[in-house]
């Protein structure tokens, strides 16, 4: 066994730069790609966030609306009564407190 080490030449140093250089630049080629899917995967996300929060503000508002229109009330106004109401422009004669 030989504890000689063989010498290289200037080509072949050459060579070995050039192959370092190319695989850095396929990594960060490649980084940038999984940069740029990670963004896109990113944005897609938020804009689903914001279609569920939309839905979620959409449908409590819906059941607020139900809500109200289901405890309305029964009038038991006169038609002079309810004809007072639409001219003085309020909802109803009785007191807001319950």
């Amino acid at each position: 066994m030989s504890m000689k080490v063989k010498r290289s030449t200037a080509g072949e140093v050459r060579d070995m730069f050039a192959q370092i250089k190319k695989r850095k630049l396929e990594a960060a080629r490649a980084d940038e790609f999984d940069f740029e899917k990670r963004v896109a995967y990113a944005k897609a996300e938020e804009e689903k966030i914001k279609r569920q929060r939309r839905n979620r503000e959409k449908q409590k508002k819906e059941e607020k609306k139900k809500e109200a229109e289901s405890s309305l009330p029964q009038s038991t106004l006169t038609s002079e009564e309810l004809m007072m109401q639409k001219m003085m422009g309020f909802g109803s004669f009785e007191t807001s407190k319950t």
